[in-house]
């Protein structure tokens, strides 16, 4: 199906919501060694990959400082032999590299073909220096009660076991906390001017999540302030991350992306109207685990555009 306004608008809106938080509000934690360990448990690897996960749930994607590959040893030679450390960088376009390595900065893992070697998948030891979240940021689908009561949510600061280690139940919704979840909550279009044009409001919702009041007063007064500014639409074709979330053409910065988008003659964009931001003191929600914090940032955004001739 070919994707309508909403789904190019939520997109675009989690990049710059991304980029507010990891660069504007810097929460991010800088020079991690991660170590990737092997498991066959992921539900989305298909037969002929293999993933290796860290113990960090999302990794900073956004910058031009951003590893483009990780360390390996074990990979078998020619002969047979196992090589000591080597560098291994992601495939990109349509290069030959056997190993089709993809960092997978949401998930915090990496993905490789099989190719990689012809002996144990888990006797490689992979490594590398990364960035991390210090504020995760999902997309979502579910319900505000849905995520509050019945996800299984992470403490990122209180454990460093791998995330299929963490999560008992694969099939259940599970988060790595402090983070921020936005969901396209309602849109409506109004007559803005002659020849058909409206203006589409869109209504999105921000839930964040923390154990901390210090991170849900940051992250509210970040966006409170983040008034009348533009987000540029990104086209699917242009959207930076792959299927498995890797950079498809590094390095990424959202600012190149921005500056670029809004350049060209006739960019398109949503501009933000509006923020109201408040927190959850609803004793409903008494039974969340670890006396978390939730706060609310809800955006109204305007984009004027000719809806009937983009059907057409």
């Amino acid at each position: 199906m070919k994707p309508q306004f909403d789904h190019k608008l939520q997109s675009s809106f989690y990049l710059w919501v991304d980029d507010r938080i990891t660069r504007y509000w810097e929460a991010a934690e800088t020079g991690i060694s991660q170590t990737f360990y092997y498991s066959d448990l992921g539900v989305d690897i298909p037969s002929n990959q293999v993933a290796y996960y860290s113990a960090d749930r999302q990794l900073v994607a956004n910058g031009l400082g951003v590893p483009t590959g990780v360390w390996v040893s074990g990979i078998l030679d020619n002969a047979g032999n196992s090589m000591d450390y080597t560098f291994v960088g992601q495939t990109t376009g349509n290069s030959p590299d056997p190993t089709g390595l993809m960092i997978d900065f949401d998930e915090g893992r990496v993905v490789m073909g099989t190719g990689i070697t012809t002996g144990d998948a888990s006797a490689l030891s992979i490594t590398g220096g990364f960035d991390r979240k210090a504020f995760n940021v999902y997309m979502t689908n579910e319900t505000e009660e849905q995520l509050l009561l019945n996800s299984d949510f992470i403490i990122s600061d209180q454990s460093d076991e791998t995330f299929l280690q963490n999560v008992t139940g694969l099939g259940s919704p599970n988060f790595t906390l402090p983070a921020a979840f936005i969901s396209y909550n309602s849109s409506f279009n109004k007559p803005f001017a002659f020849g058909g044009m409206q203006d589409t409001k869109s209504n999105i919702r921000v839930v964040t999540v923390s154990e901390d009041n210090y991170e849900i007063d940051g992250v509210l007064s970040l966006f409170r302030d983040s008034t009348e500014v533009c987000v540029p639409f990104v086209a699917f074709e242009d959207f930076p991350f792959g299927e498995y979330f890797h950079i498809k053409t590094p390095p990424y910065t959202y600012s190149g992306l921005y500056d670029s988008l809004m350049s060209k003659d006739g960019a398109t964009y949503a501009f933000i109207e509006k923020v109201t931001c408040s927190k959850l003191y609803d004793k409903t929600y008494s039974q969340m685990e670890n006396n978390l914090k939730v706060g609310f940032i809800d955006f109204q955004l305007s984009t004027p555009r000719f809806p009937k001739s983009e059907i057409s």
